[in-house]
């Protein structure tokens, strides 16, 4: 013979006669995802920090090869050259970083 009172039917889920209680489950998945969404922005927000910090160092550094006339204008081509190829690779990386399966889609 079963129980008839609903506090000895609770099962480890959270059910009471297989319905969730108060939504509870449902609100702590959503914690949950929330949570992972924030830690995946910051972690995004880290590496596009440190590439760009990088690559306007070295715009920076071919602005002021180009004023100096013993390296000449070929060092500061190479060096903007190469902070417009880290740019375009951290935006470009951020948009296939987000397309692989398996990673965090964040809107």
């Amino acid at each position: 013979m079963v129980p008839r009172n609903n506090a000895s039917r609770v099962d480890a889920a959270g059910r009471v006669g297989g319905v969730a209680l108060c939504g509870q489950r449902l609100f702590g998945h959503y914690l949950d995802s929330k949570a992972k969404r924030v830690a995946g922005l910051e972690i995004l927000w880290e590496r596009l920090w440190s590439r760009l910090l990088v690559a306007f160092l070295l715009f920076f550094a071919s602005a002021l090869f180009f004023f100096c006339k013993f390296l000449g204008i070929l060092a500061s081509a190479l060096l903007l050259f190469a902070s417009t190829l880290l740019l375009c690779g951290t935006f470009l990386g951020c948009f296939k970083q987000r397309a692989q399966p398996g990673n965090l889609i964040i809107h």
